[in-house]
């Protein structure tokens, strides 16, 4: 084992499953008092806009009313092509004939993130639904209620805004995430869209340190989660980071 060991180069192309890291021939002594954190992460958000997270949407429609769940095709869409997918599945075994267009959101019109979805029979639009999953990038404040029409709000088609890198094995659990998560080691905000690169640099704070929690490693397991605690899927892109060790 090695106690000269400082600074740990990760990358996920050098992993058999893209999350197991092994120190071959090179473990770290520590104790576990000893203090790590991340300087560096560098990432792709390569990840689908619209997804098995985000791709449900409950509406009532019909005479009846009718009560119903439609899905949206997963991938990387952009606002035009999520306008047309969520159009081909509102009209899915649909009561009338569904239209949605791209709307302004301001006043000067020159901002198009909203939608204006119309149909003459009548719709209401369930955003409190427990499966009505698109709600985290549109919501419909007057969906609710039985319209010919409702306007959405701001569309924001990034599927995460942060990711967390959750460790396995290595920390002392003193993080809390939202949905309870004790083993986040760092939380990178993500402000760029679909295909960009995401780049973040640590401070260096010794607010951002966290106690290894172990006396030694030899492999280290991270995984890349949204701030439920899912597991991002890249699309086989690859992550970097860089782990700093501090006895």
């Amino acid at each position: 084992m090695n106690r000269g060991i400082r600074k740990v180069f990760i990358d996920s192309r050098y992993s058999a499953d893209g999350k197991t890291f092994e120190l071959h021939n090179a473990g770290i002594v520590l104790n576990p008092d000893s203090r790590m954190w991340f300087s560096e992460f560098t990432s792709t958000a390569s990840w689908d806009t619209i997804d098995g997270t985000n791709n449900k949407l409950a509406v009532s429609d019909g005479a009846g009313p009718a009560r119903r769940v439609i899905t949206i095709p997963s991938g990387a869409h952009d606002i035009q092509s999520f306008r047309g997918a969520l159009e081909v599945a509102l009209n899915a075994t649909a009561w009338g004939t569904y239209t949605v267009t791209l709307v302004s959101t301001g006043s000067s019109g020159s901002t198009y993130r909203s939608f204006l979805i119309e149909n003459p029979s009548g719709f209401a639009i369930l955003s409190g639904d427990p499966e009505s999953t698109v709600s985290t990038i549109i919501a419909f404040p007057d969906g609710g209620t039985t319209q010919t029409s409702h306007k959405s709000s701001f569309i924001d088609l990034r599927r995460t805004h942060s990711v967390y890198i959750v460790g396995s094995g290595i920390g002392d659990y003193s993080t809390y995430g939202v949905r309870g998560t004790r083993n986040i080691l760092a939380k990178v905000p993500v402000t760029v869209g679909y295909a960009s690169l995401v780049h973040w640099q640590g401070t260096a704070s010794e607010h951002d340190a966290i106690r290894a929690g172990v006396n030694s490693i030899s492999s280290i397991t991270l995984e890349l989660q949204d701030v439920a605690g899912i597991p991002l899927d890249l699309n086989d892109g690859s992550w970097s980071a860089t782990l700093v060790f501090e006895n």
